[in-house]
């Protein structure tokens, strides 16, 4: 087998756990919001169906942006991996805090 595909496999697996993980996340969320609701399945499918638009949208700017600061502007990959990393971290920091209060 070559590891091209064994690698796609690994991939898949590490993206199916993570969306597993992800979803119950926002299970417990979406149990909440629908805690009077009698009718679960119309409101769970608009549910699910924002948040992964919502995510394919922010993966497209983001992909977007990548390449207009590498291809157009002609930054360097390292100071665009750098910069995002920071930028990500920020973000997360106090998301983190809000979660997991000192």
């Amino acid at each position: 087998m070559p590891t091209g595909r064994k690698n796609i496999g690994l991939h898949a697996l590490a993206t199916a756990f993570f969306g597993l993980i992800h979803g119950f996340g926002f299970s417990n969320y979406f149990k909440m919001l629908m805690a009077e609701q009698d009718n679960k399945v119309v409101p769970l499918l608009g549910f699910a169906a924002g948040i992964e638009v919502s995510q394919v949208l922010i993966v497209l700017t983001v992909l977007l942006l990548a390449y207009l600061l590498l291809n157009i502007l002609k930054v360097e990959q390292k100071w665009f991996i750098r910069v995002g990393s920071i930028l990500i971290i920020l973000i997360t920091i106090p998301m983190l805090i809000d979660t997991f209060p000192l």
